[in-house]
């Protein structure tokens, strides 16, 4: 399993694609924290406002991995065609060919599409928070530095579950139905579609029984409130099991849609 692994990551990391994506984030991640310095200054400057745009660096942490930050986004739509080369190319069916299984085959991709994924928005996030860094103060608030350290890689182990669900959403069409249109149509529309309905629910109806529904099935809307903070006991049951449970869910269809696969 390894050795498929590590020749599926040089694979993708060998494609021409992979380095316009991987460009492509980073420069979404950098321009944020400067179009924000930019609407600060504006902000400061225009009567009446008085320079209450409240921005700080903490917020551009893990902005990348928020699909309203526009990179996560992008590594959703050229990721599938990267994988799905490996159909076009006739990878997959060479693998099956010389022997390996279709279990390996499967999760091997997985977990490829999930290290690679994970990997960009994390650096792409680091830079971005680097760069705010020089642009704005950490935070708005007092800080304690062991919370500051304990939330951030409480939030980076939320961060890489919510990868991997939508690495395995993708994966369950991209690799078990051979679907790179809908493997990038369902998952984009739906981070979307789901993303703008909890916000609104959120607002209209804050503390409801529907938000607090919301709240735990609705991963995108989940994911665009994680940050380095300390989490109420339900905020870190849903930001746990949601995510999981979703991610099982597809990883087990596209598996046996995959076994079952007429691979040509």
């Amino acid at each position: 399993m390894l050795k498929t692994i590590k020749l599926d990551l040089i694979t993708i990391l060998r494609d021409k694609l992979f380095i316009v994506m991987a460009s492509i984030v980073l420069g979404i991640a950098l321009l944020n924290p400067l179009i924000y310095k930019g609407l600060a200054i504006w902000a400061a400057n225009i009567e009446g406002l008085g320079g209450q745009l409240m921005v700080n660096a903490k917020a551009f942490a893990f902005l990348s991995f928020a699909m309203s930050g526009g990179a996560s986004l992008v590594v959703m739509v050229f990721l599938p065609i990267i994988v799905y080369k490996q159909y076009s190319n006739g990878i997959v069916r060479n693998k099956i060919i010389y022997g390996r299984s279709r279990t390996e085959i499967y999760f091997s991709l997985l977990i490829s599409m999930f290290v690679v994924a994970f990997a960009v928005l994390f650096i792409s996030s680091m830079a971005a928070f680097a760069l705010s860094l020089t642009l704005f103060p950490y935070s708005s608030a007092e800080v304690n530095v062991g919370d500051e350290i304990a939330g951030f890689f409480v939030s980076l182990f939320f961060e890489m579950l919510i990868v991997f669900f939508e690495v395995s959403l993708t994966a369950m069409f991209v690799v078990g139905l051979k679907s790179v249109a809908l493997s990038i149509v369902i998952p984009v529309a739906g981070a979307s579609i789901f993303s703008l309905l909890g916000s609104i629910v959120a607002t209209t109806a804050p503390g409801s029984t529907l938000e607090q529904v919301v709240r735990y099935v609705d991963v995108y809307y989940l994911a665009e409130h994680i940050a380095i903070t300390k989490y109420e006991l339900g905020t870190f049951i849903a930001l746990f099991i949601t995510p999981v449970c979703y991610a099982a869910l597809f990883t087990v269809l596209g598996w046996i849609i995959f076994k079952k696969k007429d691979i040509k």
